[in-house]
């Protein structure tokens, strides 16, 4: 829906900074491109780009309550606020616009700062209390929309993208080792701390309280970590689909054309399904299909369900792309490294769709629900291989070494404690591997790095639950905000699109995440998303394996794209960082042309690194790629 930026001095008496804080709003204008707005008040500077979604006429941000005593600018959707501003009409209180932004304001009347409690949506917002002086910040209980801050200067600057708080020229534009090797690890960083030393994230489902004596941050909502009491599947089942009919209409509130993301597979073949039912007009629906030899055009797939669903289909046909043009263009978008090489075609589709609607609905968070995912199989199979003996254990992962990539990293991880094999399975380079990749001087600085004390808190909490569930809790609050959800919100924002997802409705996640791992995983994942699409999606659909957005990448960097990739990984600007040993690179480089496919996902991060680097610290033209 928007971006949203803003300045806290802790000294009250200093005045906000207006040039910055229209400068940091500036940056982000893609986010809102329809208009902009201020607030300014002693120690506060709040700002807004608003994408209108709902309150066409009437929703200009900042929004006030009735004796402008709290204010707020707001990036998102509530989808609830209709009943909420029945609730708070009949308590008395008097609303001067239709968007769901206003409910923010008078609802923090009655309930102070746990009014997010009642919120069912999408969000990062910023709430100003003048009487108390304070500043709250939120960012919404799973993670879809992105919310960063920094403490520099006497200040705390905040904003929906990182690009909007190096406006500033006080804040530091340099590495985060530990964030480096995290990313270097999983391909994307878990921590609260990002790759800008000093810049840190708002986690999913935590507040943070600004004050002049400083802040504090608190957790409001955490995924479950404990298994229902037994029900019966037909029980679950029923719930289930009643909750996510329920998500979707919710998500269909909108003053605007709306469409939804198609991509053939059962995920999102089950929302157009139930936006069907739910509407009295066909579903505008989008794909994306790439036609290149080797399997990986979905289109004719999605297709099959447009046509079932008699659904306004749109295919944007991709038979050439310019990949060095649109690298620099989605990792800019991204704030941070994230080697998902995914960005490009939600990038592509994204904005394919923006030239029909300005909302859709998306697939997103089912995969991590539902056990969707091929390495899933692992953890479902662990609990019967973790009571083998450990010397038998440990004897199967000795000889799993001479197996493919994949089945050996599945029995050294079996041999492992569940934290470290659950870290062995999302690696990409393993700790030994960063010991002979990165140079001297950063393994010096680095002085040893603790097991991510993310993983570490989520397994903590999980500690109950059995291996399959355990690594969908983590998987949920870790790699789905700040990979998967990061990619979606960054790249259909890039170009004013705004994405809703309506399998993270948080009463869906806390229905999923309560169900026994038998519901999930059963003959292969998603068991019970299957039998809830019965009927509903065509059966061929619902049979195929997934396929996900992929790309020919790993064979076009053998050929086409081998002199970028070259000099990206070996060239003069990457060798004199300082990150890596140059000669360890060029080895996994020699590795990899020779033949050794599994080296390409490690190819692919530090190709995704050298172009951050070149975007953010060198100051490339990346924004105008």
């Amino acid at each position: 829906m928007c971006g949203i930026a803003g300045i806290f001095n802790f000294d009250p008496y200093r005045p906000i900074d207006v040039p910055l804080l229209r400068a940091m709003n500036a940056a982000i204008t893609h986010r809102g491109p329809d208009e902009d707005g201020f607030y300014v008040n002693g120690p506060v500077g709040l700002a807004n780009r608003r994408l209108s979604i709902i309150g066409l006429a009437d929703g200009r941000q900042p929004i006030a309550n009735e004796d402008e005593t709290v204010w707020t600018v707001f990036n998102g959707e509530i989808y609830n606020y209709p009943d909420l501003r029945r609730e708070l009409t009949d308590r008395g209180h008097r609303f001067r616009t239709s968007t769901d932004t206003e409910v923010l304001v008078h609802l923090y009347e009655e309930e102070g700062e746990d009014f997010v409690h009642r919120l069912n949506g999408m969000f990062a917002i910023a709430l100003w209390d003048v009487r108390r002086r304070r500043l709250l910040l939120y960012r919404d209980r799973l993670g879809e929309k992105p919310l960063y801050y920094v403490q520099a200067g006497g200040r705390l600057l905040f904003a929906s993208e990182i690009k909007a708080i190096l406006r500033d020229p006080s804040v530091e534009r340099a590495v985060d080792l530990e964030a480096l090797y995290d990313y270097l690890s999983f391909q994307y960083n878990p921590r609260r701390e990002t790759i800008f030393r000093g810049i840190a994230r708002l986690k999913p489902g935590t507040m943070l309280a600004v004050t002049a004596d400083g802040i504090a941050e608190r957790t409001y909502w955490e995924i479950p970590a404990a298994v229902d009491a037994p029900r019966l599947e037909d029980e679950y089942l029923e719930a289930l689909g009643d909750l996510l009919r329920d998500s979707v209409r919710r998500r269909l509130l909108s003053e605007v054309p709306l469409g939804a993301f198609l991509s053939g597979g059962i995920d999102s073949s089950v929302v157009v399904g139930l936006m069907t039912e739910a509407l009295a007009r066909p579903v505008q629906t989008f794909s994306v299909g790439f036609k290149v030899a080797g399997g990986y055009d979905e289109s004719e797939h999605a297709a099959r369900v447009a046509r079932h669903f008699s659904a306004d289909h749109h295919t944007l046909v991709v038979e050439s792309m310019d990949v060095e043009r649109l690298l620099p263009r989605t990792v800019y978008s991204l704030d941070e490294p994230i080697a998902d090489f995914a960005a490009i075609p939600t990038f592509l589709v994204s904005e394919f769709a923006r030239q029909h609607v300005k909302v859709v609905l998306t697939g997103e968070g089912a995969d991590e629900l539902f056990a969707g995912y091929d390495h899933y199989r692992l953890p479902a199979i662990l609990g019967r291989y973790q009571r083998l003996p450990g010397g038998v254990r440990r004897m199967l992962s000795a000889l799993g070494a001479a197996a493919p990539p994949r089945v050996a990293k599945a029995l050294a991880a079996g041999a492992l404690d569940p934290l470290a094999g659950f870290r062995l399975v999302k690696s990409v380079f393993r700790p030994d591997d960063l010991d002979r990749l990165l140079s001297g001087d950063v393994l010096g600085r680095l002085n040893g790095v603790a097991i991510q004390p993310d993983f570490a808190r989520v397994f903590a909490r999980a500690r109950d639950l059995d291996p399959l569930n355990r690594y969908l809790l983590a998987d949920l609050a870790t790699w789905l905000p700040e990979d998967l959800l990061m990619k979606v919100d960054k790249m259909s924002m890039s170009v004013s699109l705004e994405a809703r997802v309506p399998f993270l409705d948080h009463r869906v996640v806390e229905l999923a995440a309560g169900m026994p791992s038998t519901l999930k995983w059963r003959h292969g994942g998603k068991y019970i998303l299957k039998r809830l699409a019965t009927g509903l999606v065509p059966q061929e659909i619902i049979d195929r394996p997934k396929h996900g957005f992929r790309l020919p990448l790993d064979r076009w960097f053998r050929a086409e794209l081998r002199p970028m990739a070259e000099d990206l990984l070996l060239g003069r600007h990457a060798r004199e960082r300082g990150f890596f040993d140059p000669a360890a690179v060029a080895g996994l480089w020699a590795r990899y042309l020779a033949g050794r496919d599994d080296c390409f996902m490690q190819i692919w991060t530090l190709v995704n690194f050298e172009i951050w680097c070149r975007g953010f610290l060198d100051g490339c033209n990346a924004e105008a790629a």
